[in-house]
Order: structure tokens, then C-alpha cells, then sequence
């Protein structure tokens, strides 16, 4: 089965979007294709974040991410940055027909945003990927992926939250709502293990390997690093 995508989108470049990213270019540089590789975030990248994330310079994290990745690939591949948050305002202009997204976000309110938003187009790919954090009596070592694929109008897999009330019933924050309330959001954010992250990015490529050779036999891949476990699940589609 051959698949054809117009762009490539990576939304969040923190610890899960930066390995994405990387071995995205990486992928692409290797095909040799036509389809573009869109790096969206909002943030900045800071002496704080050298624990989970690797950027060569400080800077906003997409303009940065997108000179490296350049610099590697882009004498094949074409890599554009759109340094800004996702929000119900401007998510129209990021995601279009045909793309498939890799949605690395720490928050449930724009996993929602960007779900239902591909709940409305024709032909989408959402790969949507996230760790519980260091808090309270997790240890974030856990992390799940979820694949939400619409083909000519129809589901072929089960959207976000058909499965997950926390992100259907989403109360926190997105930062693209408002920049006040996201920079504080930010300096507030729950640390991550980088261990989690990478075992988490890894998955949502796995997922995008068996869906572009036509092998996607699963929906959601559930993970602990501490136990060493993964569970991939296959649902059938809820109408």
C-alpha cells in the first residue's frame, strides 16, 4: 500500500517532539520524498530544559530545531519552523488535508483541540504521545500513544477520546490560550523522566513504520520503562 502525505507535522518539541523531529529528518532524508517537515511550537529552550531535551543553542525551540535539522538534512529535505502555539485561532493555517501529525504536547486541553479538529477533516493522520510526570505517587516512568487516522470522511481507528475522559473532559492548561497564563504554566511544569520521553517517541515512530508499509495492526501502545512493559491495543472503531 502506498501512502502519500503532503507535510509532516511535529507539534511540541519538548522532550518526546525533539527525538520525533530528529529521526523524522532522519526518515526523510533516507526516502529522499517530497513532503515537507513543519516544526510548531511556542517555546523557548533554556538552561532548564537541558535535562529531557537536546538543542544545539538556546532560542525559541522551532527556529533552532529547524537550523539543526537543516543543517543535517536539508540538502534533501525541506524543513520549515512556525514558532507558536496551537490554538483555536490559528490551528486551521498548521494542520491541513492530508498531513500526518505527531502530536507531542504535555497538556489534555490541546491533545482535544487538535483531536476534534481532525475530527471534521477528510483524510488526517494524528499520532499523539505523552508521559505521566514526576509527581505525587507516579514515578513517570509511564507513557501511552494513541493513533487517530480518518481515511476519505471515515474513522479507521478510534479518535482520542473516545477511550480517555481525562482528555474529553480536559482541565488544564493549553498555552496557546494565553501567553500570561502559559509562561507560568511553564515555569510550573511537572519534570519528566528523559528515559520515558525517548521510549515514548520511539513508539509513536513505530506506530508511523507499521502505517506507512500498510502493517497498522494497533491503535494505542501503552508503556513502563521501569517494568520494561509495552501493550499495544486494537480496538474496534466506536460509531
Amino acid at each position: 500500500m502506498k501512502i502519500t502525505l503532503t507535510d509532516i507535522k511535529i507539534i511540541g518539541l519538548g522532550g518526546i517532539g525533539d527525538p520525533v523531529a530528529k529521526y523524522m529528518g532522519m526518515y526523510l532524508y533516507g526516502k529522499n520524498t517530497d513532503t515537507n517537515l513543519v516544526l510548531v511550537d511556542g517555546d523557548k529552550y533554556e538552561s532548564s530544559n537541558k535535562e529531557r531535551m537536546a538543542f544545539f543553542k538556546f532560542g525559541e525551540k522551532a527556529l533552532v530545531k529547524e537550523m539543526e535539522l537543516t543543517r543535517l538534512y536539508g540538502d534533501r529535505v525541506n524543513i520549515r519552523a512556525l514558532p507558536l502555539y496551537v490554538n483555536r485561532d490559528n490551528i486551521h493555517e498548521i494542520i491541513r488535508e492530508k498531513d500526518l501529525v505527531f502530536l507531542a504536547v504535555d497538556n489534555h486541553k490541546t491533545r482535544k483541540l487538535v483531536n476534534e479538529y481532525c475530527k471534521r477533516m477528510r483524510d488526517i493522520v494524528l499520532i499523539s504521545g505523552g508521559n505521566d510526570g514526576v509527581e505525587k505517587e507516579k514515578p513517570g516512568t509511564f507513557g501511552n500513544v494513541q493513533m487517530y487516522w480518518r481515511k476519505r470522511g471515515v474513522d479507521k481507528t478510534n479518535n482520542l477520546t473516545a477511550f480517555h475522559p481525562e482528555i474529553l473532559d480536559a482541565d488544564d492548561i493549553n498555552p496557546g490560550d494565553n501567553r500570561e497564563v502559559s509562561c507560568s504554566a511553564l515555569i510550573n511544569s511537572v519534570p519528566q523522566l528523559a528515559f520515558t520521553n525517548l521510549a515514548v517517541a520511539s513508539a509513536m515512530l513505530n506506530l508511523f513504520s507499521s502505517f506507512m508499509i500498510g502493517q497498522l495492526k494497533f491503535e494505542e501502545v501503552y508503556l513502563d520503562v521501569k517494568e520494561f512493559k509495552m501493550n499495544a491495543i486494537s480496538r474496534a472503531v466506536v460509531k
